[in-house]
């Protein structure tokens, strides 16, 4: 038996914090610039505001 404790705020956060990871950000950025999504909804999809979404996409593509 594995006794350990289960704690569902904590695991949704790190879940939601692994969204936003390098890899998912650029996945959306390149949806973005495709045009197959809009702004706004990369932003949502990653958890950030718009001018966030940006500035952390052109960090991590270097742009």
């Amino acid at each position: 038996m594995c006794i350990t404790e289960y704690n569902e705020a904590e695991t949704l956060q790190m879940i939601r914090e692994e969204g936003r990871g390098e890899g998912s950000i650029t996945t959306l950025y390149d949806l973005y610039s495709d045009g197959d999504i809009t702004l706004q909804k990369a932003a949502v999809k990653a958890g950030m505001s718009e001018s966030d979404f940006l500035e952390a996409a052109k960090a991590i593509i270097g742009a």
